[in-house]
């Protein structure tokens, strides 16, 4: 059996390394798809750069988005933005360093629980899951959110010199990059508070334990540090994070709970479900279940520790969010958790035989990773091709009549604003919240739309009927472009 030593750590880490380089490539389009929280990122590291308000030029958000995201992540996009421009390519080759080094973190925190093997396996078995090569492909917070993530773990439970400071620092970083990074938070002061009762009578119990002051200091500094920066280094205006609160309803929490528990359930093992044959996937994914639930059986006897709190309070935010068309992209930040409950309860299993040898554990990593082999294929021939988005040749037609033919005082409607405003440059509101006669009317002459583009080939995902009766039933609009995909109705 290898050993966990040093130097097998070492060896591990370069060979892992190695393996992830292909990660540079797999899904680092030059184009981007119709999303649109990957444009306000953008948009908001843009502002950065040339010092401008872009709130100004995305209005009616009440029913679509908050005006503002935490400035972490935009900021980490700054360099890129300043350098590079508006490069899709370059801000996924960034994203997937992240997850390599994310990778290289999730590798050394598993390494103190299990054999330097099976951590090198378990952290293939994660990273090239096909489920996190599509998520890589788009320009959003949750991988260097679980970054962080881990990293604070790591540090926290190692319990290394001045970890409580490099903890405070992680914390920060965290809610400054999403607001559901307050779950450290959490999960630290509930650890802090559960040791400071338990070694309360202890001699030698820690400086910090001996004052539950410096406690609530620890756990509610991060939150002074980033209200001050928001609000005099970024602009960005206290209670704008209470938008998500409307995405939370207390009439219909049991049936919110309910859904969300099935679908997240049914993505953590859908995610191994691959196009191999039907007995092997059916295999796979019942092992899954039964030591996944003996994994967090035989943790929680063990030992209780900050990460399982974190787990218990990230999963009881999303499953009560109303909101969860983010699906598997919610689900990742505890996904590399989720898989070392799922090979504790392996390795719980295989010990009970009284099996020494790691490779039984080996042989079920391998199978995993083998059953990834079609879909990873499917993923890395689709790599080069132009994905249908905002930067296909379609959409830049659109764009090119408009930044040709239109001045950035006129103000137009679309489906995804955020995206709009990116590539043109231009005033928009959402259709969201003002998708019936009376509201739609009304939005077009507070916000004074003179434009609207729609997607009116029913082939595509942004096609909205509903806009195409409201805009016919508005004689004041008349189309004055069209391609095979969008038209522009002017006022």
């Amino acid at each position: 059996m290898i050993l966990n030593t040093d130097k097998n750590k070492l060896i591990a880490s370069i060979l892992l390394l190695f393996f992830l380089l292909p990660l540079l490539y797999i899904n680092v389009k030059t184009t981007h798809d119709w999303g649109d929280d990957f444009a306000q990122y953008i948009v908001q590291a843009k502002s950065m750069v040339s010092k401008t308000n872009f709130v100004s030029q995305v209005a009616g958000l009440t029913n679509y988005s908050p005006s503002y995201r935490p400035a972490g992540f935009p900021l980490l996009l700054v360099p890129f933005y300043y350098f590079f421009g508006n490069s899709t390519y370059v801000f996924l080759f960034f994203i997937s360093s992240l997850l390599i080094l994310l990778s290289m973190v999730y590798f050394r925190f598993i390494c103190h629980y299990f054999n330097v093997v099976v951590s090198f396996l378990l952290t293939l078995v994660f990273v090239y899951n096909p489920a996190v090569l599509a998520l890589k492909s788009e320009i959003m917070a949750e991988i260097p959110l679980t970054l962080f993530l881990i990293a604070g773990v790591w540090i926290y439970t190692g319990k290394n010199k001045n970890y409580l400071l490099f903890t405070l620092i992680i914390a920060t970083l965290l809610i400054f990059i999403k607001s559901i990074g307050v779950v450290f938070i959490m999960a630290v002061a509930v650890d802090l508070v559960v040791q400071y009762i338990i070694n309360r009578h202890r001699e030698e119990q820690s400086f910090y334990f001996k004052n539950i002051g410096r406690i609530i200091l620890y756990c509610s500094l991060p939150f002074v540090i980033y209200f001050t920066a928001n609000y005099f280094i970024f602009n960005i205006p206290f209670g704008s994070e209470g938008w998500y609160s409307k995405l939370v309803s207390l009439s219909d929490l049991v049936g919110t709970v309910q859904r969300n528990f099935i679908l997240y359930k049914d993505l953590y093992f859908i995610s191994f479900e691959q196009e191999v044959t039907n007995y092997i996937n059916v295999s796979v994914k019942s092992c899954i279940l039964v030591f996944l639930v003996i994994g967090i059986v035989v943790k929680l006897r063990r030992k209780v520790e900050m990460y399982d709190y974190l787990i218990f309070f990230y999963l009881m935010v999303i499953i009560t969010y109303q909101y969860s068309h983010g699906g598997y992209r919610f689900l990742f930040p505890v996904i590399p958790f989720l898989l070392f409950y799922t090979f504790t309860g392996v390795q719980f299993f295989i010990n009970r035989l009284q099996i020494k040898s790691i490779v039984p554990v080996c042989s079920f990593l391998l199978l995993i990773l083998g059953s990834y082999t079609v879909n990873a294929k499917a993923i890395i021939k689709e790599t080069p091709l132009i994905q249908w988005g905002p930067e296909d040749d379609s959409f830049k037609d659109c764009v090119n009549f408009i930044r040709r033919t239109t001045t950035a005082e006129d103000c137009f409607l679309f489906i995804k604003p955020w995206a709009f405003n990116l590539y043109t440059e231009r005033k928009v509101v959402p259709l969201s919240g003002n998708d019936n006669v009376d509201s739609f009317k009304k939005c077009i002459e507070v916000n004074k739309v003179n434009y609207i583009v729609a997607c009116t080939n029913p082939n595509y995902e942004l096609y909205d009927l509903n806009l195409l009766h409201l805009v016919s039933i508005q004689n004041s609009f008349k189309e004055v472009w069209k391609n095979e995909i969008y038209t522009i109705y002017k006022r």
